[in-house]
């Protein structure tokens, strides 16, 4: 048999296809690299209209704020914020948050750092930072506005010439006056409770009561406040071994929550870390090993930078105690009753 010659205009057509795969897979893989983990992998030559574009069609834009090379915005979804973020490379627009690269909202161009989120806003109107040295910084854009039954603040920090200003920043909740509401070293008297009866062993699906002090069940807030206190006044640290992963059962457990406050800690150039500084007293009345406390705090000022914020484990302090005084907390199961 003749073998059949390939036509010229074959080779032109093979030709252009390879070139144009190449051009596709050159591109592609500039998007890849420049985009650096970011979820939406796309470059855009402004950031008009992007957060129009991106948005769902039912999210409201609520805040932005831009300079020359950073874009923040955030949408109010159903009922959540999200915050985005953006920064110029190359003369491109490009996503930097939410990205695998971008987890705590944090965003750097030059000697400028920004810190954007949106935190609960309670009582509060607006936010500043408490810097290192005691000084009080101003975010450059914030707003509050109510999501479902919650009011919360979104906001943008910017913190000129970071790398010099390393140390520990506490976000701090102001009222309408100006009077700071956040309190680092709050106790008791400002603990949100929750009040556990689980009586087969049905753990998350056992029966819960909230008790807050503006808010559900406030009526029996002093009540246990006082009973808490008195309860964990008598308290002497557990000597035996004992296991946090495997707590043992109890039908009735009381749960202290305290908010001291979200930080943003600054270790070095490359290092930081925002993390929400909550401090818990759990209650487990007659377990296996008696009536029992557990006391959570949690500070990552002093981790020595990223290394030791990998291991979460590094900032959180955990001690267990032996309760002996826990009759004035049986009557307030009460509540349980129909």
């Amino acid at each position: 048999m003749e073998d059949k010659a390939i036509k010229p205009a074959t080779f032109s057509t093979i030709r252009a296809l390879l070139i144009f795969a190449a051009l596709a897979i050159a591109i592609s893989s500039f998007v890849y690299i420049v985009t650096d983990g970011a979820h939406v992998r796309q470059l855009f030559v402004s950031t008009e209209g992007v957060a129009d574009m991106k948005k769902p069609s039912d999210a409201e834009i609520i805040l932005e704020y831009k300079t020359d090379d950073f874009y923040a915005y955030f949408l109010k979804d159903k009922n959540v914020i999200e915050s985005y973020s953006m920064i110029k490379k190359l003369g491109l627009w490009v996503f930097h948050y939410p990205s695998t690269k971008n987890l705590q909202g944090i965003t750097l161009r030059g000697e400028d750092l920004y810190f954007y989120r949106s935190v609960s806003a309670d009582q509060g109107m607006s936010v500043n930072l408490l810097t290192p040295l005691g000084e009080t910084l101003i975010p450059v854009a914030q707003t509050k506005i109510q999501v479902a039954a919650e009011s919360q603040i979104a906001f943008v920090f910017k913190i000129e010439d970071y790398s010099s200003s390393a140390g520990d920043y506490l976000l701090q909740l102001l009222d309408d006056n100006g009077n700071v509401l956040t309190l680092p070293d709050a106790g008791l008297q400002e603990a949100r409770f929750t009040m556990i009866e689980d009586e087969q062993n049905l753990a998350e699906f056992a029966k819960r009561k909230y008790v807050e002090k503006s808010g559900e069940n406030q009526d029996l807030w002093p009540l246990l406040v006082l009973a808490t206190e008195t309860s964990i006044a008598d308290k002497a640290l557990l000597e035996e071994e004992f296991d946090f992963e495997a707590l043992p059962f109890a039908v009735q457990m009381i749960l202290a929550e305290i908010d001291q406050g979200w930080h943003l800690t600054i270790y070095n150039s490359k290092e930081y870390y925002v993390w929400r500084d909550l401090k818990s007293y759990q209650v487990l009345l007659h377990t296996e090993k008696g009536s029992l406390l557990i006391e959570t705090e949690q500070d990552y000022r002093q981790i020595n930078g990223a290394e030791g914020v990998r291991s979460l484990a590094e900032g959180i302090k955990k001690e267990v105690y032996q309760l002996t005084s826990v009759s004035v907390l049986e009557p307030l199961f009460e509540i349980f009753k129909p």
